[in-house]
């Protein structure tokens, strides 16, 4: 693995929490790929996800609002941001997840 694409660790996260059930290992890839690359929403999305499942709601509810601050147009973000939203157990309009 080319360990300077953020799209790799990305993926290896990916492989690390729903293949392997290896959580610490997998967090640390999701931040490993925002650390190479801070303005990748999709890397944002997906730690939103693994937060969520972790049930660190109120951290995966911050993950999601800088993805959607990224990308306000991606569908499949605020797809997920409302996955986590209710997976929070958060009430209301999904405009809650817009960035302040």
């Amino acid at each position: 693995m080319d360990d300077s694409l953020p799209e790799a660790h990305l993926a290896n996260a990916e492989v690390l929490l729903y293949y392997d059930w290896k959580f610490t290992d997998a967090e640390r890839e999701f931040v490993g790929t925002l650390q190479l690359n801070p303005n990748y929403s999709t890397a944002y999305q997906w730690y939103a996800e693994f937060l969520g499942l972790m049930a660190r709601h109120d951290q995966a509810i911050d993950q999601a609002r800088r993805a959607i601050a990224l990308d306000p147009l991606s569908a499949i973000i605020h797809h997920q941001a409302g996955n986590v939203l209710h997976n929070a157990g958060t009430k209301g309009p999904s405009r809650n997840t817009t960035p302040p």
